[in-house]
Protein backbone atom coordinates (compact mmCIF):
# COMPACT_ATOMS: atom_id res chain seq x y z
CA UNK A 1 0.00 0.00 0.00
CA UNK A 2 1.36 3.70 -1.14
CA UNK A 3 2.03 6.21 1.66
CA UNK A 4 2.70 9.71 -0.01
CA UNK A 5 4.04 10.47 3.37
CA UNK A 6 7.10 13.01 2.60
CA UNK A 7 9.97 11.04 4.17
CA UNK A 8 13.77 13.09 3.96
CA UNK A 9 17.21 11.17 4.81
CA UNK A 10 19.84 13.32 6.02
CA UNK A 11 23.52 10.98 5.76
CA UNK A 12 27.02 11.44 3.77
CA UNK A 13 25.38 10.44 0.22
CA UNK A 14 27.89 13.17 -1.32
CA UNK A 15 31.19 12.13 0.16
CA UNK A 16 32.62 10.90 -2.73
CA UNK A 17 33.27 7.35 -1.57
CA UNK A 18 31.70 4.08 -2.18
CA UNK A 19 30.47 3.00 0.72
CA UNK A 20 28.93 6.42 1.48
CA UNK A 21 26.66 6.21 -1.63
CA UNK A 22 25.95 2.25 -1.16
CA UNK A 23 24.25 2.35 1.94
CA UNK A 24 22.57 5.52 1.24
CA UNK A 25 20.84 3.73 -1.97
CA UNK A 26 20.40 0.62 0.46
CA UNK A 27 18.63 2.98 3.14
CA UNK A 28 16.50 4.47 0.30
CA UNK A 29 15.37 1.03 -1.72
CA UNK A 30 14.12 -0.27 1.62
CA UNK A 31 12.30 2.44 2.62
CA UNK A 32 10.38 2.19 -0.79
CA UNK A 33 9.78 -1.17 -0.40
CA UNK A 34 7.65 -0.56 2.29
CA UNK A 35 5.25 1.71 0.67
CA UNK A 36 6.59 5.12 1.12
CA UNK A 37 7.23 6.70 -2.31
CA UNK A 38 8.16 10.06 -1.69
CA UNK A 39 11.46 9.30 -0.46
CA UNK A 40 14.23 11.95 -0.75
CA UNK A 41 17.73 12.46 0.58
CA UNK A 42 18.27 16.24 1.70
CA UNK A 43 21.44 17.52 -0.36
CA UNK A 44 23.60 18.50 2.21
CA UNK A 45 27.40 19.07 1.42
CA UNK A 46 28.69 21.00 4.53
CA UNK A 47 32.10 22.41 3.48
CA UNK A 48 34.19 20.11 5.60
CA UNK A 49 32.70 17.10 3.81
CA UNK A 50 33.47 18.78 0.51
CA UNK A 51 36.99 19.82 1.52
CA UNK A 52 37.65 16.00 2.80
CA UNK A 53 37.32 15.19 -1.48
CA UNK A 54 39.09 18.42 -2.83
CA UNK A 55 40.53 17.81 -6.44
CA UNK A 56 43.03 19.93 -5.68
CA UNK A 57 44.16 20.20 -2.35
CA UNK A 58 45.12 23.94 -1.22
CA UNK A 59 49.25 22.88 -0.35
CA UNK A 60 49.64 20.00 -2.81
CA UNK A 61 52.68 21.81 -3.85
CA UNK A 62 53.72 21.03 0.08
CA UNK A 63 55.62 17.26 -0.18
CA UNK A 64 55.12 15.53 3.42
CA UNK A 65 58.36 13.38 2.63
CA UNK A 66 61.75 13.96 3.11
CA UNK A 67 64.39 12.89 0.74
CA UNK A 68 65.45 13.99 -2.61
CA UNK A 69 64.32 11.03 -4.44
CA UNK A 70 60.90 10.67 -2.25
CA UNK A 71 59.81 14.35 -3.40
CA UNK A 72 60.61 13.74 -7.26
CA UNK A 73 58.37 11.29 -6.91
CA UNK A 74 55.99 12.70 -5.15
CA UNK A 75 56.02 16.24 -8.03
CA UNK A 76 55.87 13.16 -10.69
CA UNK A 77 52.78 11.34 -8.90
CA UNK A 78 50.59 14.61 -7.27
CA UNK A 79 49.55 16.29 -10.50
CA UNK A 80 48.65 12.24 -12.17
CA UNK A 81 46.63 11.28 -8.76
CA UNK A 82 44.93 14.65 -9.20
CA UNK A 83 43.44 13.61 -12.61
CA UNK A 84 42.89 9.62 -10.72
CA UNK A 85 40.85 11.76 -8.03
CA UNK A 86 38.87 14.12 -11.03
CA UNK A 87 38.24 10.65 -12.67
CA UNK A 88 37.14 8.55 -9.60
CA UNK A 89 34.73 12.21 -8.01
CA UNK A 90 33.16 12.50 -11.50
CA UNK A 91 32.57 8.13 -11.83
CA UNK A 92 31.27 8.76 -8.17
CA UNK A 93 28.94 11.69 -9.01
CA UNK A 94 27.08 9.93 -11.91
CA UNK A 95 26.34 6.45 -9.70
CA UNK A 96 25.16 8.85 -7.53
CA UNK A 97 22.72 10.78 -9.72
CA UNK A 98 21.60 7.20 -11.28
CA UNK A 99 20.91 5.59 -7.72
CA UNK A 100 19.83 8.04 -4.96
CA UNK A 101 17.32 10.74 -5.18
CA UNK A 102 18.12 13.88 -3.67
CA UNK A 103 16.85 17.31 -3.43
CA UNK A 104 17.19 20.14 -5.41
CA UNK A 105 18.04 22.58 -3.27
CA UNK A 106 21.75 22.08 -2.10
CA UNK A 107 22.07 22.52 1.75
CA UNK A 108 25.85 23.97 2.65
CA UNK A 109 24.90 24.51 6.82
CA UNK A 110 22.46 24.63 9.41
CA UNK A 111 21.22 28.37 8.64
CA UNK A 112 20.14 26.72 5.33
CA UNK A 113 17.70 24.75 6.98
CA UNK A 114 14.45 26.92 6.53
CA UNK A 115 11.08 25.76 6.12
CA UNK A 116 12.23 21.99 4.69
CA UNK A 117 8.84 20.50 3.53
CA UNK A 118 9.67 17.52 5.61
CA UNK A 119 7.07 14.88 7.73
CA UNK A 120 9.68 12.29 8.90
CA UNK A 121 13.08 13.05 9.52
CA UNK A 122 15.62 10.27 9.23
CA UNK A 123 19.47 10.93 9.90
CA UNK A 124 22.16 8.19 9.11
CA UNK A 125 23.45 5.90 8.81
CA UNK A 126 26.80 6.23 8.02
CA UNK A 127 29.47 8.24 10.25
CA UNK A 128 27.52 11.37 10.91
CA UNK A 129 28.02 11.13 14.24
CA UNK A 130 31.39 11.10 13.87
CA UNK A 131 33.28 14.44 14.72
CA UNK A 132 36.57 12.90 13.50
CA UNK A 133 34.99 14.21 10.23
CA UNK A 134 32.59 17.19 11.32
CA UNK A 135 34.95 18.49 13.69
CA UNK A 136 32.35 19.51 16.66
CA UNK A 137 29.09 17.48 16.54
CA UNK A 138 26.94 18.49 13.40
CA UNK A 139 23.25 19.83 14.22
CA UNK A 140 21.96 19.32 11.25
CA UNK A 141 22.93 15.27 11.76
CA UNK A 142 20.72 15.28 14.47
CA UNK A 143 17.74 16.71 13.23
CA UNK A 144 18.03 20.28 14.16
CA UNK A 145 16.64 22.99 11.42
CA UNK A 146 13.30 24.54 10.59
CA UNK A 147 11.05 21.53 8.94
CA UNK A 148 7.64 22.10 8.00
CA UNK A 149 4.84 19.42 8.64
CA UNK A 150 7.36 17.95 10.90
CA UNK A 151 5.84 14.64 12.81
CA UNK A 152 9.16 12.24 13.75
CA UNK A 153 12.71 12.62 13.66
CA UNK A 154 14.28 8.75 13.84
CA UNK A 155 17.83 8.09 13.97
CA UNK A 156 18.65 5.06 11.74
CA UNK A 157 22.17 3.17 13.02
CA UNK A 158 24.39 6.68 12.65
CA UNK A 159 28.06 5.75 13.72
CA UNK A 160 31.13 7.09 15.71
CA UNK A 161 34.15 6.76 16.95
CA UNK A 162 34.44 6.31 20.33
CA UNK A 163 36.06 9.76 20.97
CA UNK A 164 33.40 11.63 20.55
CA UNK A 165 31.42 10.38 23.46
CA UNK A 166 34.60 10.35 25.82
CA UNK A 167 34.98 14.08 24.96
CA UNK A 168 33.20 16.07 27.71
CA UNK A 169 32.98 19.72 25.54
CA UNK A 170 30.97 17.44 23.10
CA UNK A 171 28.98 14.77 25.05
CA UNK A 172 26.98 18.25 26.96
CA UNK A 173 26.16 19.13 23.56
CA UNK A 174 25.16 15.80 21.83
CA UNK A 175 22.80 15.29 25.06
CA UNK A 176 21.23 18.69 24.51
CA UNK A 177 20.71 17.27 20.57
CA UNK A 178 19.40 13.82 21.22
CA UNK A 179 16.10 15.34 22.86
CA UNK A 180 14.66 16.08 19.80
CA UNK A 181 15.17 12.49 18.15
CA UNK A 182 11.63 10.60 18.40
CA UNK A 183 13.11 6.75 17.99
CA UNK A 184 17.20 6.51 18.13
CA UNK A 185 19.11 3.54 17.06
CA UNK A 186 22.66 3.06 16.70
CA UNK A 187 25.00 0.98 14.58
CA UNK A 188 27.45 0.00 16.94
CA UNK A 189 26.98 -1.65 20.45
CA UNK A 190 29.42 0.01 21.89
CA UNK A 191 27.62 3.17 20.53
CA UNK A 192 24.61 2.69 22.22
CA UNK A 193 26.47 1.22 25.34
CA UNK A 194 28.00 4.68 26.23
CA UNK A 195 24.88 6.49 25.48
CA UNK A 196 23.14 4.50 28.03
CA UNK A 197 25.48 5.16 30.72
CA UNK A 198 26.81 8.40 30.06
CA UNK A 199 23.57 10.09 29.07
CA UNK A 200 20.72 7.56 30.40
CA UNK A 201 19.37 7.47 26.82
CA UNK A 202 18.34 4.05 25.03
CA UNK A 203 18.88 3.54 21.85
CA UNK A 204 18.38 0.08 19.50
CA UNK A 205 21.01 -1.31 17.87
CA UNK A 206 20.49 -1.20 13.86
CA UNK A 207 22.56 -3.13 11.11
CA UNK A 208 24.22 -0.63 8.16
CA UNK A 209 21.70 -0.48 5.39
CA UNK A 210 23.78 -2.15 2.84
CA UNK A 211 23.35 -5.25 5.27
CA UNK A 212 19.48 -4.03 6.08
CA UNK A 213 18.65 -3.95 2.39
CA UNK A 214 20.19 -7.19 1.54
CA UNK A 215 21.64 -8.95 -1.70
CA UNK A 216 19.28 -8.29 -4.10
CA UNK A 217 19.36 -4.75 -4.57
CA UNK A 218 22.81 -4.68 -5.04
CA UNK A 219 22.67 -8.08 -7.54
CA UNK A 220 20.49 -5.84 -9.53
CA UNK A 221 23.45 -2.66 -10.10
CA UNK A 222 26.77 -4.65 -10.10
CA UNK A 223 28.31 -3.82 -13.46
CA UNK A 224 29.36 -6.89 -15.66
CA UNK A 225 32.32 -8.57 -14.79
CA UNK A 226 35.72 -6.64 -15.05
CA UNK A 227 38.28 -9.53 -14.92
CA UNK A 228 37.64 -12.64 -16.66
CA UNK A 229 40.28 -14.91 -14.55
CA UNK A 230 39.99 -15.77 -10.90
CA UNK A 231 41.55 -12.71 -8.50
CA UNK A 232 41.83 -11.65 -5.28
CA UNK A 233 39.87 -8.51 -4.38
CA UNK A 234 41.93 -5.99 -1.72
CA UNK A 235 39.97 -3.07 -0.47
CA UNK A 236 41.84 -1.63 2.25
CA UNK A 237 42.78 2.29 3.39
CA UNK A 238 46.37 0.97 2.44
CA UNK A 239 46.93 -1.83 0.43
CA UNK A 240 50.29 -2.16 -0.09
CA UNK A 241 51.12 -2.11 3.52
CA UNK A 242 53.54 -4.89 4.96
CA UNK A 243 50.40 -6.59 7.02
CA UNK A 244 47.84 -6.46 3.75
CA UNK A 245 50.47 -8.29 2.06
CA UNK A 246 51.23 -10.66 4.08
CA UNK A 247 47.47 -11.58 4.23
CA UNK A 248 47.22 -11.71 0.70
CA UNK A 249 49.57 -14.54 0.41
CA UNK A 250 47.91 -16.54 3.20
CA UNK A 251 45.18 -17.50 0.33
CA UNK A 252 45.61 -20.97 -0.21
CA UNK A 253 47.74 -21.12 -4.05
CA UNK A 254 47.30 -17.25 -4.01
CA UNK A 255 50.16 -17.36 -6.97
CA UNK A 256 47.35 -18.44 -9.55
CA UNK A 257 45.34 -15.53 -9.07
CA UNK A 258 45.34 -12.07 -10.43
CA UNK A 259 45.24 -9.52 -7.33
CA UNK A 260 43.53 -6.76 -8.10
CA UNK A 261 43.06 -3.56 -5.18
CA UNK A 262 40.36 -0.95 -4.84
CA UNK A 263 41.86 2.13 -2.50
CA UNK A 264 40.69 4.88 -1.27
CA UNK A 265 43.21 6.89 -3.30
CA UNK A 266 46.31 6.41 -5.53
CA UNK A 267 48.89 5.25 -2.98
CA UNK A 268 51.92 6.65 -5.31
CA UNK A 269 53.33 6.29 -9.23
CA UNK A 270 53.17 2.11 -8.95
CA UNK A 271 49.23 2.58 -8.08
CA UNK A 272 48.42 4.64 -10.82
CA UNK A 273 50.24 2.81 -13.53
CA UNK A 274 49.19 -0.29 -12.41
CA UNK A 275 46.06 -1.67 -14.48
CA UNK A 276 45.17 -3.76 -11.25
CA UNK A 277 44.60 -1.24 -9.19
CA UNK A 278 40.83 0.04 -9.88
CA UNK A 279 40.92 3.75 -7.93
CA UNK A 280 38.41 5.24 -10.54
CA UNK A 281 35.63 2.72 -10.92
CA UNK A 282 31.92 3.70 -10.72
CA UNK A 283 29.69 2.58 -7.70
CA UNK A 284 28.11 0.07 -9.93
CA UNK A 285 31.53 -1.29 -11.27
CA UNK A 286 32.41 -1.57 -7.41
CA UNK A 287 30.14 -4.05 -6.22
CA UNK A 288 30.77 -5.75 -9.18
CA UNK A 289 34.33 -6.11 -7.78
CA UNK A 290 32.60 -7.50 -4.79
CA UNK A 291 30.23 -9.88 -6.29
CA UNK A 292 33.14 -12.04 -8.53
CA UNK A 293 35.58 -12.13 -6.53
CA UNK A 294 37.17 -15.58 -5.12
CA UNK A 295 38.71 -14.17 -2.23
CA UNK A 296 38.93 -10.65 -0.53
CA UNK A 297 41.11 -8.96 1.96
CA UNK A 298 40.05 -5.87 3.43
CA UNK A 299 39.64 -3.57 6.68
CA UNK A 300 37.07 -1.93 5.34
CA UNK A 301 33.34 -1.85 6.92
CA UNK A 302 31.67 -1.84 3.65
CA UNK A 303 34.41 -3.93 2.29
CA UNK A 304 33.19 -6.56 5.35
CA UNK A 305 29.53 -5.70 4.77
CA UNK A 306 30.19 -6.98 0.78
CA UNK A 307 31.82 -9.64 1.43
CA UNK A 308 28.92 -10.96 3.74
CA UNK A 309 25.98 -9.93 1.57
CA UNK A 310 27.59 -11.95 -1.32
CA UNK A 311 29.36 -15.04 0.65
CA UNK A 312 32.62 -14.57 -0.53
CA UNK A 313 35.49 -15.89 1.95
CA UNK A 314 36.71 -12.88 3.22
CA UNK A 315 39.57 -11.65 6.18
CA UNK A 316 39.04 -8.48 7.83
CA UNK A 317 42.87 -7.01 8.89
CA UNK A 318 42.78 -5.16 11.79
CA UNK A 319 43.29 -1.25 12.35
CA UNK A 320 44.22 0.20 15.40
CA UNK A 321 41.19 2.00 16.05
CA UNK A 322 39.50 2.00 12.72
CA UNK A 323 38.50 -1.99 13.37
CA UNK A 324 35.47 -1.48 16.30
CA UNK A 325 32.30 -1.18 13.44
CA UNK A 326 34.18 -4.08 11.88
CA UNK A 327 34.10 -5.92 15.26
CA UNK A 328 30.81 -4.76 15.90
CA UNK A 329 29.00 -6.66 12.80
CA UNK A 330 31.52 -9.85 12.95
CA UNK A 331 30.28 -10.05 16.56
CA UNK A 332 26.83 -10.24 15.89
CA UNK A 333 27.13 -12.97 13.29
CA UNK A 334 29.71 -15.02 15.14
CA UNK A 335 32.46 -14.73 12.64
CA UNK A 336 34.81 -12.53 15.13
CA UNK A 337 37.56 -14.88 14.19
CA UNK A 338 37.72 -13.06 10.76
CA UNK A 339 39.35 -10.31 12.25
CA UNK A 340 43.02 -10.98 12.28
CA UNK A 341 45.79 -8.96 13.94
CA UNK A 342 48.29 -11.47 12.49
CA UNK A 343 48.57 -13.91 9.86
CA UNK A 344 49.21 -16.85 12.23
CA UNK A 345 45.33 -16.37 12.96
CA UNK A 346 44.02 -16.82 9.32
CA UNK A 347 41.74 -19.95 8.67
CA UNK A 348 40.51 -19.32 5.13
CA UNK A 349 38.65 -22.74 5.05
CA UNK A 350 35.74 -21.94 8.25
CA UNK A 351 33.14 -19.78 6.47
CA UNK A 352 29.69 -21.20 7.80
CA UNK A 353 27.78 -19.22 5.41
CA UNK A 354 24.41 -20.81 6.19
CA UNK A 355 24.94 -19.69 9.78
CA UNK A 356 26.40 -16.28 8.52
CA UNK A 357 23.14 -15.23 6.30
CA UNK A 358 20.72 -16.97 9.04
CA UNK A 359 22.40 -14.33 11.65
CA UNK A 360 22.09 -11.59 8.90
CA UNK A 361 18.79 -12.29 8.24
CA UNK A 362 17.82 -11.62 12.03
CA UNK A 363 19.32 -8.93 12.23
CA UNK A 364 18.30 -7.25 9.01
CA UNK A 365 14.53 -8.29 10.48
CA UNK A 366 14.69 -7.12 13.53
CA UNK A 367 16.45 -3.69 11.95
CA UNK A 368 13.73 -3.37 9.54
CA UNK A 369 10.82 -3.89 12.63
CA UNK A 370 12.51 -0.28 14.24
CA UNK A 371 11.85 1.64 10.79
CA UNK A 372 8.46 0.08 10.57
CA UNK A 373 7.90 1.13 14.26
CA UNK A 374 9.44 4.49 14.02
CA UNK A 375 7.67 5.19 10.59
CA UNK A 376 4.30 3.65 11.17
CA UNK A 377 4.71 5.30 14.63
CA UNK A 378 3.45 1.98 16.47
Amino acid sequence: MSNNSKVRIISYQNAQNYGAVLQAFGLQQVIKSLGFEDVIFINYCPKYLKDRYVVFPAKWYLPPQRGIINILKYYISMPISMVCRWVRNRAINKSRKLLITQSEQQYRCFEDFVNVPCEYLILGSDQIWSTWITGMPDPVFYGKGDYKGLKRIISYAPSSEMSTFNNQEYISVIEEYLKGIDCISVREKSVSKLLNEKLGIGSKVCVDPTILSGKAFFDQIAAKRKVNKNYILVYSYKCHSDFIQSLIKTVPEYEKYEIHYIGFAPSGVRDIFNKKCHNEISVEEFVSFFKYASYIVTNSYHGLAFSLLFNQKFIVAYEEGKSTRCESLLLQIDASDKLVHQTSEVNWDNFDFEHINERLEILRNDSKQFLINSLFEI
